[in-house]
């Protein structure tokens, strides 16, 4: 994960302390973030959230209160960004770019998603496929987003956009990439289809001149990567139609069943930043012993499901959200929800506004030998601040599942009182999709014991008068020095 600094092209003259788009690692500094609501404005650069293969920009339209950005060993996708930001127009912007699959040697594509306003105010979006040789990049495909446009999976990790009698198959890197692009389009066809404008369709054509010459490249544009064998499983058919082919059974409700279930616990133990949807489907048939090609579109559908459970931030109490970095770098939806402080529980993520709102970061990895107990009392002060302060907070890891809902159950433990297994079942409740690592669980465990023993002396754990009277045998010797961290 990084925060990445694009500059504009054509952009205002720049002074001399200004930071180019590459400064080095040892210059953190991230500055002059204006965005600009018309020509006479436009930003100097454009910030991006990037992890692998995907890139979002950062809606916040203030971004002067930005002053920290992670060095990332992935500088090709800064060099790429670059290029395509160099010939978008300065009234355009590039808000979503996802990486895809490779279909030719020494060729490497992006689909970006490209907004434009009109003089007018009129806001119009198109699909631009960009072309990266070398040091050119160039435009190989411009698909309208207009009220017609349909969008849907193709039942082999990648996504079908249709316009009139066109069909276009897109397929990114990963899932994480594939679901970035697919829900983002979704997004926007509902704004333009609740819109009583017609969308434009022509302003695409001022980029004509940067389209790709070499009519063997752009022709990849209109090439399925599925195999052809394949092709019928992206037929508009729904899943009704496909459950009646394979005769609803209980064998066969039993059988997925099984695949939801095993598909779930797959998913929240990789990393989906790196593995596609065949590779998902290869660990499932490890899991259930049986080919599941002929269930392709059931386990799109899923996965689909789960990566909505992942996207969307969980409420947890009115005042406490549990969620993922995307949440963290969604301003719209963290200024929806009320959110004014964030705790974030990783080594990897950045804080993205950190002059918008109180940040605590805890430098943690997701490991079952991460001390994560011995910060509880930092975090449960912090969230109890943002309570007592009549606000709302984001705690947040990576993907939502393991680092944060182990310090969410925490929380919920000392500030309510409930054991252990009250606590998991109402954070699961509201969030089925945690999973509290191996050791993170035993560290909840050892938390619980304290607290309970602590309620019995009629002591709270965290009353410096007590520390002496909290009985030897709720912590092992082992944990002994921990026992400082948590009173």
């Amino acid at each position: 994960m990084a925060l990445v600094s694009v500059q504009r092209s054509p952009s205002p003259t720049k002074s001399d302390d200004e930071s180019d788009l590459f400064d080095s690692c040892d210059n953190l500094s991230v500055h002059s973030f204006r965005r600009r609501h018309s020509d006479a404005h436009r930003s100097l650069s454009d910030v991006y959230f990037t992890v692998k293969g995907t890139a979002v920009i950062l809606s916040h339209p203030d971004q002067a209160g930005l002053h920290h950005r992670s060095c990332s060993d992935d500088t090709e996708l800064k060099r790429h960004l670059q290029l395509m930001l160099n010939i978008v127009h300065p009234r355009d912007t590039m808000s979503r770019v996802v990486r895809l699959q490779s279909i030719a040697e020494n060729l490497i594509r992006y689909l970006a998603v490209i907004e434009n306003m009109n003089e007018i105010g009129q806001r119009s979006v198109a699909l631009f496929g960009f072309d990266h040789i070398g040091n050119s990049v160039t435009i190989g495909l411009i698909v309208p987003i207009i009220n017609s446009t349909k969008v849907r999976l193709d039942g082999d990790g990648g996504i079908v956009v249709e316009n009139f009698t066109d069909m276009f198959f897109f397929k990114p890197v990963s899932i994480q990439a594939m679901w970035s692009i697919f829900q983002y389009v979704h997004k926007e066809l509902a704004i333009i289809q609740s819109s009583k404008t017609s969308n434009d369709t022509v302003w695409p054509n001022e980029y004509l001149n940067y389209m790709t010459v070499d009519d063997t490249i752009r022709g990849l544009w209109l090439i399925s990567l599925m195999e052809e064998a394949q092709v019928g499983d992206i037929k508009p058919a729904g899943h009704h139609e496909i459950v009646l082919e394979r005769s609803s059974t209980s064998k066969e409700i039993h059988t997925e069943t099984l695949m939801r279930r095993e598909l779930r616990q797959i998913m929240q133990s990789v990393d989906l930043e790196e593995v596609t949807s065949s590779d998902i489907r290869e660990r499932l048939e490890e899991k259930v012993g049986f080919i599941v090609k002929p269930y392709k579109e059931f386990i799109d559908r899923e996965m689909l499901v789960i990566m909505g459970q992942l996207d969307k931030p969980s409420k947890i109490f009115d005042y406490l959200y549990l969620g993922t970095e995307w949440n963290a770098s969604n301003w719209d939806e963290l200024k929806g929800n009320r959110v004014g402080y964030i705790l974030n529980i990783t080594k990897e993520v950045d804080n993205f506004y950190p002059n918008q709102f109180v940040y605590k970061k805890i430098w943690v990895s997701d490991e079952a030998t991460t001390e994560l107990l011995i910060h509880w009392q930092k975090t449960f002060k912090f969230i109890k601040k943002a309570k007592d302060n009549g606000s709302v907070v984001l705690v947040h890891c990576k993907k939502g599942i393991s680092r944060s809902s182990s310090t969410v159950i925490a929380y919920i433990m000392k500030e309510y009182g409930w054991p252990l297994n009250a606590a998991l079942s109402h954070v699961k409740k509201r969030r089925n999709c945690i999973t509290p690592n191996e050791g993170f669980m035993e560290q909840l465990q050892t938390f619980d014991g304290i607290l309970q023993a602590s309620k019995n002396r009629h002591s709270a754990v965290f009353n410096s008068t007590s520390k002496s009277k909290i009985i030897a045998t709720s912590i092992t010797a082992s944990d002994a020095h921990l026992k400082a961290c948590w009173l």
